[in-house]
């Protein structure tokens, strides 16, 4: 490592000396310090160089968010291996070709992606071992078997400007692209949004987007770099269901009767239209009419990624300053 190197793992590490007891994450009845975090990280990352893992190998995960995913994106940092994250919502043979497009050596999956990431595993000389995350079954290896250490392994030269992840992004040619992200500009990103957010210890990040999608990863990753807590959402959703988080808003807006809640959206958003979220805040159970006056709605001419259109974008920074600004007077 250089003299100025800093990586994703230097962040888990500082956050685990610096604020080590504070609660960290929150996976359904889990809670995990900082500390805690750090300890499984080092024991996951030696138990990848163990199973002969080495720096610039690739991981495919597929699975949904859980805290075993947040492990190997720390143990990946920490041994120089770049993370594949896989969108299990795509078809197999659009998974298969991120699959043969990234090259991967070690594959997880949750038990439901198990039986196509095994079919993977057999197809594709890159890859030497799967993994089940959580239980294992059968003759699958188990996540937790990469635990079974002191977390006390060699040190890996990490640079800042390694590659780190691998998100395969909007189809070019029919074909999704790859784009690989590394330390520094992750860290880049991370310093920016909690500029922008003005995120500190002190708040609260509930992880709902995918850890697959670079709004997910990005946002999970601002929140760790400021020592943030972060609560993962952990129901399984089926096809075409909804996920309703009304209900947690709510209590959350009760339990603090200074939270304020801003809502931006399109006008023209077919996924999440405007009456229908007018209707879920409409719904909220329990609030007061103090309560309520905390809740701000904008709405812009664009669709459901608004911020596409250059003047919704002008228009939503503006917008944003000002709700933030009112949080200081």
């Amino acid at each position: 490592m250089g003299l100025y190197d800093y990586t994703i793992y230097n962040v888990m590490a500082r956050n685990a000396q610096v604020c080590g007891d504070k609660i960290g994450w929150v996976f359904g009845d889990e809670q995990i310090t900082h500390r805690q975090f750090k300890e499984t990280v080092d024991r996951t990352a030696c138990g990848l160089l163990e199973a002969g893992l080495e720096k610039g190998d690739r991981i495919a995960v597929l699975a949904q968010n859980n805290m075993e995913y947040m492990y190997l994106y720390g143990a990946a940092a920490r041994i120089g291996a770049v993370m594949l994250p896989v969108n299990w919502r795509l078809q197999s043979d659009e998974v298969e070709y991120i699959i043969s497009d990234g090259a991967p050596k070690f594959i997880f999956a949750e038990p439901e992606f198990k039986e196509m990431a095994q079919q993977l595993a057999s197809k594709f000389d890159s890859i030497t071992r799967f993994y089940a995350m959580g239980a294992a079954e059968g003759d699958s290896n188990s996540f937790h078997e990469l635990l079974q250490n002191n977390g006390d392994c060699m040190n890996v030269d990490v640079q800042s400007d390694d590659p780190y992840v691998i998100i395969h992004t909007a189809a070019v040619a029919g074909k999704p692209r790859g784009a690989t992200l590394n330390h520094r500009g992750i860290i880049a990103s991370n310093i920016q949004g909690m500029y922008i957010w003005s995120i500190t210890q002190e708040d609260c990040h509930l992880c709902m987007l995918p850890l697959f999608h670079i709004a997910g990863l990005g946002t999970a990753f601002n929140v760790l770099h400021a020592g943030t807590l972060v609560l993962h959402h952990n129901e399984r959703i089926g096809d075409n269901a909804v996920v309703n988080v009304s209900n947690r808003l709510a209590t959350a807006m009760r339990d603090n009767p200074n939270l304020r809640v801003l809502v931006m959206g399109g006008r023209t958003d077919l996924a999440t239209p405007p009456e229908g979220v007018a209707y879920t805040l409409r719904h909220l159970h329990g609030l007061s009419e103090t309560a309520r006056e905390n809740i701000s709605t904008v709405y812009y001419d664009g669709g459901h990624m608004f911020y596409l259109n250059p003047p919704d974008l002008k228009k939503c920074r503006a917008d944003l300053l000002k709700f933030l600004d009112a949080e200081k007077h």
